[in-house]
């Protein structure tokens, strides 16, 4: 674990003020204002800080890889390989929900590029090491060459032998929201509104023995264990 001391302070405040209902936007500017925190610093307490209910709330979704084996999984397309990316690249904060997630805020710019396919191939022998009975890729069709984006990993499925699919959509959060299945996001929007969800870009980075960021807490009570 790679501890940012930096920001110890900063986090603390605002986590002081989301437990007392104050809304985040407001609470790290006038945090981050405070403390003189350059825009990454700001970013990266934005991705990485939130109210302890919630964080606790997700923490209690989050299952482990080894539990997917003969399960369904819906997989978060463009979040799940992003993070992938980001972890590969070794730019990653373990948040206070136990979650991974990226620094680099990419989302909607997305392009392939060989990073995809060394990503996509991360994640795919993953899978095919826990074997869920049936994954599916979901991809906002709002971002550029979604369809050509799913029709490579369609066959880069087949080419790892397991059974599943692709699809483009123009809401990805409701689909992943409403079907009865594991899901592999990190967006809290939809763990909020699921039942159980696992991180595949930090099953991998175990593996790899990859090291994220991480802004500690104060009180032992509320480390997140990696």
């Amino acid at each position: 674990m790679i501890a940012l001391k930096n920001l110890e302070n900063p986090a603390r405040d605002v986590r002081f003020l989301l437990d007392r209902g104050y809304p985040s936007t407001s609470a790290i500017r006038f945090v981050s204002n405070h403390y003189k925190l350059s825009l990454s610093d700001r970013h990266l307490i934005t991705r990485a800080v939130l109210p302890s209910i919630i964080a606790q709330k997700r923490r209690d979704k989050l299952i482990t890889c080894d539990e997917m084996k003969g399960l369904a999984l819906l997989i978060d397309g463009y979040n799940v390989l992003i993070t992938m990316e980001s972890v590969l690249d070794q730019e990653i904060v373990l948040c206070d929900d136990g979650f991974i997630r990226d620094i680099k805020g990419v989302f909607g710019k997305y392009k392939k590029t060989d990073a995809t396919d060394v990503a996509l191939t991360e994640i795919l022998t993953l899978l095919s090491e826990i074997s869920p009975s049936l994954v599916l890729f979901l991809f906002d069709s709002k971002v550029s060459k979604s369809g050509e984006l799913a029709r490579y990993v369609k066959g880069k499925l087949t080419q790892f032998g397991l059974e599943g699919d692709t699809e483009t959509l123009s809401s990805v959060d409701h689909k992943m929201k409403t079907c009865n299945a594991i899901v592999a996001t990190s967006d809290g929007h939809i763990i909020d509104s699921v039942d159980a969800v696992i991180d595949i870009p930090q099953c991998v980075m175990k593996i790899r023995g990859i090291f994220p960021l991480q802004i500690k807490y104060f009180e032992n009570k509320h480390d997140v264990k990696c």
